[in-house]
């Protein structure tokens, strides 16, 4: 059995629990998609990847990077391995190393732990089919952004988080998380970081809301169905409650199904209940719970507080 294999064999695939989706196939394009370089190896069944995190790092002005990969089969590998990644870690200067697993990978999440890993973020991820979707008609205050929208959007963006893994981390100082959001919500608009962004607006025509939705390429020739994702979603303070959560959802809806989008996934933190509710109502079922995990390498007690900057940078 090859790194590649051994990754795959030893974790939870993306994918695996979505309606249509078979487990062989979710483990097919993980593979496929490991990136082209070496992991770190650990005993016969444990394997990982550690790489660096450009974006986060530029924003939240500390070294980060994640174990983009991480598989064992065992207790005393799991252990094994997470200590060998974060040696790598430490070796390629990174400061903010963090993982996501799955949050019934009991022998991964107490390995991780075991190695000073801490959870700071649980997500609940939603799944609907789109085989049977009827499209609703066309809101008035419900469309695509524009170039012209970037600010807005980002200024949305840059007030509406604040229980995300960023800002659950209290190794990250809130203005940088802020930030972060501030210029991935710009990126999403300008075609960066999204291929779409939904908006909601005022009288003005001005955006008071939006939705970000990206399309996971080579989907359809791995997993015979082809999956988008709903990434952001967020509305000012002054439209909140008002419904258009669930009005945007549904025209994402409706631009995913003309893009010819089989399945429709998002995630949501697993104490957001009113999100859930909101998914739940436009025909999202719980596929998947995860956790995010987060150990600080660096030598402060927490990330220093300096100007963000570059704007430019991808997600």
């Amino acid at each position: 059995m090859n790194w590649r294999e051994r990754i795959v064999q030893g974790s939870s695939p993306r994918f695996r629990n979505h309606p249509g989706i078979s487990l062989q196939a979710a483990r097919r394009l993980a593979e496929k998609s490991l990136p082209d370089q070496e992991p770190v190896l650990a005993g016969n069944s444990g394997c990982a990847l550690v790489s660096k995190l450009t974006f986060d790092t530029e924003l939240l002005g500390v070294s980060c990077g994640r174990i983009s990969a991480i598989g064992a089969q065992n207790e005393l590998d799991a252990i094994a391995i997470s200590q060998k990644a974060i040696d790598l870690a430490n070796s390629m200067e990174i400061e903010h190393l963090s993982v996501r697993c799955d949050a019934d990978d009991q022998i991964l999440l107490d390995a991780l732990q075991a190695c000073g890993f801490e959870p700071v973020d649980a997500i609940l991820t939603f799944t609907r089919s789109l085989r049977n979707y009827s499209p609703v008609e066309v809101d008035p205050q419900i469309r695509l952004a524009t170039a012209d929208d970037t600010e807005e959007v980002g200024e949305i963006a840059r007030t509406a988080f604040s229980i995300d893994r960023f800002h659950s981390d209290p190794m990250i100082d809130n203005e940088r998380a802020n930030e972060l959001h501030y210029q991935w919500a710009k990126n999403s608009v300008l075609g960066t970081a999204a291929d779409a962004v939904v908006v909601a607006t005022d009288a003005q025509d001005k955006p008071i809301g939006f939705v970000t939705c990206k399309l996971n390429a080579g989907t359809f020739e791995a997993l015979g169905k082809f999956v988008g994702t709903i990434v952001l979603v967020a509305t000012s303070d002054a439209a909140r409650g008002q419904g258009f959560g669930q009005r945007m959802t549904k025209q994402a809806l409706n631009w995913f199904l003309q893009s010819g989008v089989d399945i429709v996934e998002v995630g949501t933190q697993a104490v957001n209940k009113p999100a859930a509710r909101l998914y739940e109502s436009a025909g999202f079922q719980l596929t998947d719970n995860s956790v995010s995990l987060r150990k600080w390498l660096g030598t402060g007690s927490s990330v220093v507080e300096t100007e963000a900057e570059s704007a430019k940078i991808l997600l």
